[in-house]
Formats: C-alpha cells, sequence, structure tokens
C-alpha cells in the first residue's frame, strides 16, 4: 500500500474522531479527505472488499449530482447508519496498520 493511501485514511480517520461537527459532516469530511484513495490501494482481500462497500454506503443516493452523491447519501443517513459507515472505516484504517506493522 503507497504510503499517500494509508496517510489519506488516517486523515480521515482523524477527521472522524476529533471534529467536534455531526457523524454525518464528520464522514462528509472523511470521504473527501480520502477521495483520492482507490480499493486498489487496498492490499488485503478482505479490507478491499470493505473498502468497496465503504464507498457504496457512502455514494449510493445517485440522485443530486449537483449536491454530490456523498453529501446526498449521508444526509438521509440516520445516525446509527451514519455511525456503522464510520466504524467501517475504522475497521478499514486499523486493518491496515495492524498489516503495517508486521512488514
Amino acid at each position: 500500500m503507497s504510503e499517500d493511501a494509508f496517510e489519506r485514511l488516517g486523515d480521515a480517520v482523524k477527521a472522524l474522531a476529533t471534529s467536534s461537527r455531526s457523524i454525518r459532516d464528520r464522514l462528509i469530511i472523511a470521504a473527501s479527505v480520502m477521495a483520492g484513495s482507490k480499493e486498489d490501494d487496498i492490499p488485503i482481500p478482505e479490507l478491499r472488499a470493505k473498502f468497496r462497500y465503504l464507498w457504496a454506503r457512502l455514494t449510493a443516493d445517485k440522485s443530486n449530482r449537483i449536491a454530490g452523491y456523498v453529501p446526498t447519501t449521508v444526509a438521509a443517513m440516520t445516525d446509527s447508519e451514519a455511525e456503522e459507515v464510520a466504524r467501517l472505516l475504522w475497521d478499514i484504517y486499523s486493518g491496515l496498520a495492524l498489516d503495517q506493522d508486521t512488514r
């Protein structure tokens, strides 16, 4: 995994953990921070699948292209759905961090 991709995911997790904004706002910020990341950046197949699912969850609502898929999708999420997506991002990042430590 490229250092840049790992750093972007770390910055996305940091945005989720350190901002005082709502969980939805933090998810939108996190998504914009990691927007340059691709599933091919994830070397572990299980985490790659989670990353694919994460982006599917963040961009599920394609009804407003102008506002953007992520903001439109996240605005429609309940708090528990948003928390689930945030945990998914943490799972991906922490799994990659553990993999980095074992190399």
